[in-house]
């Protein structure tokens, strides 16, 4: 009776992400394969992250634009963004079906934990007029330049990544620890938002050979490693 209700609702912020154009039709159904296999694999505990990852990540893109004037324009994340940013999470779910319960479940906070950090810095480091470094050394940059990390941004990060292990502690079952979930979705969060800026100021920006989409997968992959890895550390 839960998973169905927790289906429903997930059906319900689809819709409406449509409706506020958080979300293309393509991302819409992307996000609803990504979301049933999260319920799937990781029940209650999966969908609270993801909820929690989508809904403030989205509420923040929304507000960066108000602020820049750009609410008449068409946005919303499509199929390959919804993929990039939880796919990863959503394979180590569906791992948690062949017993290997609790590292799925870590991986799973590690990469989503390490997908809102990067958003959130993303979001709140290129709103305002602070000072932003390029991560590989090259000096000041504009902020929301691919590879740029400044105070605020970093800061933003690690709360949204503090968040997830918070939300992790209240819905696990099994594994870590509440203080644990919250290290280890602070550490691998942080982890794979900093990747993240130096994939993009390297692969994508100075070399391309890689586009954005990649490089989200690229830090969540890395955020569920540095989780695993911390499931194999004893507290």
């Amino acid at each position: 009776m839960r998973s169905l209700a927790v289906l429903a609702l997930g059906g319900v912020v689809v819709v409406v992400a449509g409706r506020l154009r958080w979300l293309t039709p393509s991302g819409q159904l992307a996000a609803a394969i990504v979301g049933l296999a999260v319920l799937i694999g990781s029940g209650t505990l999966g969908v609270s992250l993801l909820f929690v990852f989508f809904l403030s990540s989205s509420a923040l893109s929304r507000l960066r634009a108000e602020r820049k004037g750009r609410t008449d324009e068409p946005g919303g994340r499509g199929a390959m963004q919804v993929v990039a940013n939880g796919g990863v999470a959503a394979g180590f779910s569906l791992l948690a079906l062949a017993g290997w319960v609790p590292a799925a479940h870590y991986a799973l906070v590690g990469a989503l934990a390490a997908a809102t950090a990067d958003t959130w810095a993303t979001e709140i480091g290129s709103a305002g007029r602070w000072p932003t470094w390029s991560v590989i050394g090259r000096g000041r940059v504009a902020p929301g330049d691919s590879g740029g990390v400044s105070i605020p941004g970093t800061l933003a990060g690690i709360a949204g990544a503090a968040l997830i292990g918070v939300v992790a502690a209240l819905f696990a079952r099994s594994g870590a620890d509440a203080d644990d979930w919250v290290r280890m979705g602070v550490l691998a969060g942080t982890a794979g938002m900093f990747i993240d800026s130096l994939l993009g100021a390297t692969l994508e920006e100075r070399l391309d050979l890689i586009g954005n989409d990649q490089v989200n997968v690229g830090c969540t992959l890395v955020g569920a490693a540095v989780a695993l890895a911390l499931h194999g550390v004893r507290w």
